[in-house]
């Protein structure tokens, strides 16, 4: 099974690259590339045979506007592309937001829309496609997931259904769906490896600051990323230092540096205010901490839920603590556990990304399906070092 799902993934990732490099007016090779792609995914993640081909899928790019006190006619936009089926039916939509380039949920896109879905994937304020003076953490994502969602309203193929999901901090992203004025509208939601508190995150039970993972997370995403003209060089040199490496020579001078106050400016490139925030505000019961903190509550009127997470995450407790909360206020919910932690993407995807689509067609089955609850248990727990459930 190991030689195949590596020959599966090395076929997926030759057959991205090519698509990318061919020329628009080789449109039959890159069909074919796209049909590769679709048939490896299939395979690899162990998913039901799509309804659509590649080729009988529309994709198209739309700004979706939201309030922006800071500029100047009050109002910016979010950018985002649309992945559908090429018909006029009504359809669920399944709507995901990052901070990572939306060009990131491509292969999530196609998963969902081959099978019916409408995708709508949106980058957050103030990064790539989008409209806005600055990115703060959490800050702004409940109003922005009410403007996406305001916007998918308005739509003629929208069938009344909304899915929610994502991983780390696009599950922040998911988990702000219900921290909105529209949180009604969201029929079911599968946050994977992440959960709906920032503050336990940053700072540890112990009260220290999560000074590896903070310093990462901010260095890649402030500093190297969001960066459209950057070259192949600094791209792979990015990916080389924060996935690559065990210790990076730039992020280990990082780490050890004191005054933590001189870190952003030393190692980072600029003066960060997060950063400098971050330092000042260690306590939760800070008032700093009001929006910036929690996404949403769980104790009542919460959707269908599934929540995947690893033993090994970060943001395992936390995950917990949804679950609970979930549970106590009478949710339908599910909870995943891997042997897996953050960074084991490879295994992450391999359990989320059957168990979401299955969540989704329970919840919202497309065409004439009945929708069921989902077979199987509703806690699985992998034992830790086996294959096991």
């Amino acid at each position: 099974h190991r030689l195949r799902r590596y020959w599966l993934a090395a076929g997926k990732l030759f057959a991205g690259c090519a698509v990318t490099f061919l020329p628009d007016r080789w449109l039959n090779a890159k069909n074919f590339c796209y049909r590769a792609i679709s048939t490896a995914r299939t395979k690899l993640y162990d998913l039901r045979r799509p309804d659509f081909q590649p080729t009988e899928l529309d994709w198209f790019e739309v700004q979706i506007p939201y309030k922006d006190d800071d500029a100047e006619e009050g109002r910016s936009y979010l950018g985002a592309f649309i992945l559908k089926p090429k018909d006029t039916k009504q359809r669920p939509a399944v709507m995901m937001r990052t901070p990572y380039g939306n060009d990131s949920l491509l292969d999530w896109a196609a998963t969902v829309a081959e099978r019916g879905y409408v995708a709508v994937c949106a980058d957050c304020r103030g990064r790539y496609q989008s409209q806005g003076s600055s990115f703060f953490p959490i800050k702004d994502e409940a109003a922005d997931a009410d403007a996406v969602i305001e916007w998918i309203l308005e739509q003629p193929w929208y069938d009344g259904r909304i899915g929610v999901h994502g991983e780390s901090y696009n599950g922040f992203c998911a988990y702000a769906s219900l921290g909105g004025k529209h949180r009604s509208k969201i029929t079911c939601l599968a946050p994977t490896v992440t959960c709906s508190r920032l503050h336990s995150i940053a700072y540890g039970s112990s009260g220290a600051i999560s000074w590896e993972l903070c310093i990462r997370w901010i260095w890649l995403v402030i500093t190297r990323m969001n960066q459209p003209d950057a070259s192949t060089r600094f791209k792979m040199e990015t990916v080389s230092h924060f996935f690559l490496k065990k210790q990076s020579p730039l992020l280990e001078q990082a780490y050890m540096h004191t005054p933590a106050s001189e870190t952003d400016t030393k190692f980072l490139g600029q003066r960060l205010d997060m950063w400098q925030d971050l330092l000042r505000n260690p306590s939760l019961e800070s008032p700093w901490w009001a929006d910036k903190n929690r996404l949403c509550e769980l104790s009542q009127n919460c959707p269908p839920i599934h929540i995947f997470t690893g033993w090994q995450d970060f943001f395992f407790p936390g995950a917990l603590e949804d679950y609970w909360e979930a549970q106590s206020g009478g949710a339908d919910v599910w909870l995943t556990i891997g042997d897996i932690s953050h960074w084991s993407v490879s295994r992450m995807l391999r359990q989320s990304i059957p168990g979401i689509v299955k969540f989704y067609e329970s919840f919202m089955p497309v065409g004439e399906a009945q929708e069921q609850l989902p077979q199987g248990k509703r806690v699985r727990c992998q034992l830790q070092g086996t294959r096991q459930w």
